[in-house]
């Protein structure tokens, strides 16, 4: 579908007027303000609008982390949340979810763990819940490997899988 949108003005006087779904309306409006105003400067614009090739899909917060694990003075086994970000992504745009880690003398850098939380309604409370989550596990798991015997090189090939 054709819209044919009304402009008047330039750079931050710039402006939409009015919008119309007929042209020759959209043309007779401009003659008539700018024949009224001197200073008139309207003109048509048209856009193609997006609704035909739109698709509603279900949308993912993308989450990614940066952890940090180390083991601290009192030989505890902590994981940091150093860093994460969300945004929205559709069900085309997504990726897997994947981890990539970094060894790094007495701990484990994570540099990236990517997951998904699903739904149009999730908000950064939801999200903020899904990095603590995935922390705590992520804890509890290579703090479970140390105990097996895993060097930290081991327990990120561990990890990977």
């Amino acid at each position: 579908m054709i819209i044919y949108v009304v402009t008047e003005g330039s750079y931050s006087d710039y402006g939409i007027d009015k919008v119309f779904l007929s042209k020759e309306k959209a043309e007779h409006y401009v003659k008539y303000m700018n024949g009224k105003y001197s200073y008139g400067d309207y003109r048509v614009e048209t856009y193609e609008t997006a609704d035909e090739k739109y698709k509603i899909q279900p949308l993912y917060a993308k989450i990614e982390m940066d952890f940090m694990y180390r083991i601290d003075a009192f030989n505890n086994h902590v994981v940091y949340v150093t860093d994460f970000r969300v945004s929205a992504e559709s069900a085309e745009e997504k990726e897997e979810p994947s981890t990539t880690f970094e060894v790094v003398e007495n701990g484990m850098n994570y540099t990236l763990i990517r997951t998904y939380v699903q739904g149009e309604d999730y908000d950064e409370n939801s999200c903020l819940e899904k990095v603590k989550k995935i922390g705590f596990d992520l804890a509890a798991e290579i703090t479970f490997l140390r105990s097996e015997g895993l060097s930290f090189k081991n327990i990120a090939t561990a990890l990977k899988k």
